[in-house]
This record gives C-alpha cells, structure tokens and sequence, in this order.
C-alpha cells in the first residue's frame, strides 16, 4: 500500500497534494480500509536536534570530562539517559561475564522508525535531561549559550526556573 499525505478535518481525510490525491483515487470505493496515522517529521526539527547534539558535544569537550564526545555519541547517551532503549536479553555466557541479565540497546530516531509526535516527545525528554542532569557541567562552556537559546525557544528553560 502507498504513504498517502492527508489532512484531518475532523471528519474526513483529505489528499494533502495532486499525488496523494492520485494514489487515493486508486483504493477501492464503498470497502474498509485500515488507516495507520502518523504524523510526519519535521525536517527543520531534526537539524536542530542534530545542531543541539553538536553544542552539548562541544560544551562537554571543553569540561573535565576524559571521553571525546561528538554529535553521535551524545545523541547514543541521549536514548540510553531517556530510556529509548530496547531491553535485550543476553545469553548466559554474556549475562555472566557482565553480570547482567539485560542489555539496553538504543532504539533508532530515523525518519522511518519514529513520527513526528514520537520524535517531539524524544527531543523534549532529551532537552530536559541536558537542562536537569548535564546543564551543571556545562553551563560555563562558550558553547552554553546556543544550548540555553534553544532550551529557552523550547520552553524548557522558564521550567527549570520554576521549579
């Protein structure tokens, strides 16, 4: 079956363009059709979510830290601090030797494994952790300022005020 963009009325799905109006005209008339909603990404999003990475990447190289972070890195403890994880069991031997049961691997945030409503509720949970639990170690980093913008933009700055 085709990816189809509509809009919701509220009581009617609409083609968002001419091709999703030709692809809907192709699906048989007068029958149920099951319909899986999901709301695209936001590639604007996605840069500044990569452009964020970036910031606390650097922010964290400039502190005491001995590990060399970049954009990967941060994003893989993002999942890992947020618990977007998957919970994989690990073979005996393994569980063992780690002295552990479970293993928690990152999930993907790919355009094809999460929607926009996903990958939002991700971003938030991933802005707060820096601003909650890193932003005591880089609040003093040159790059703390393009990193306190977009907590500011997000509304996540004025909560941790608040609180």
């Amino acid at each position: 079956m085709p990816v189809i963009a509509v809009t919701n009325t509220g009581r009617a799905l609409l083609p968002a363009n001419k091709a999703a109006a030709l692809e809907l005209e192709k699906l048989p008339r007068g029958v149920r059709l099951k319909v899986e909603p999901r709301q695209p990404r936001n590639g604007a999003q996605h840069r500044l979510f990569w452009a964020f990475a970036s910031y606390v990447a650097e922010a964290l190289n400039s502190g005491p830290t001995p590990v060399e972070w970049d954009q990967e890195r941060v994003v893989t403890h993002l999942k890992l601090a947020t618990g977007h994880v998957e919970r994989v069991k690990l073979r005996p031997r393994d569980a063992e030797r780690l002295g552990t049961l479970y293993a928690a691997v990152p999930k993907s945030i790919s355009f094809a494994a999460m929607d926009g409503v996903s990958f939002s509720r991700f971003m938030d949970e991933a802005f707060r952790y820096v601003r909650d639990v890193l932003a005591p170690w880089i609040e003093g980093s040159e790059h703390w300022p393009e990193i306190e913008t977009i907590l500011r933009e997000s509304h996540l700055l004025a909560e941790r005020t608040a609180a």
